[in-house]
């Protein structure tokens, strides 16, 4: 039976955000939440699901390494 993996959808920004603090705290938030969602599902992921959505191995863990300040 095939594994069905939900890859993540990029960062979006408010264009109108409340206040520049918040879209801050709000964007550090986002980034930790993506990362976590990377180390428990894309890292345990078979390569070949990988390659098929176009990440490496090496993609996937040095985007889990980044600080959550960091893009």
């Amino acid at each position: 039976m095939a594994q069905v993996i939900a890859f993540p959808r990029p960062f979006t920004q408010s264009s109108t955000p409340a206040r520049p603090q918040a879209r801050g705290l709000a964007l550090y938030l986002q980034r930790i939440r993506y990362r976590h969602m990377l180390a428990r599902d894309l890292l345990h992921a078979p390569d070949s699901a990988l390659k098929d959505a176009g990440f490496s191995r090496a993609e996937v863990v040095h985007e889990i390494a980044k600080p959550f300040w960091q893009a």
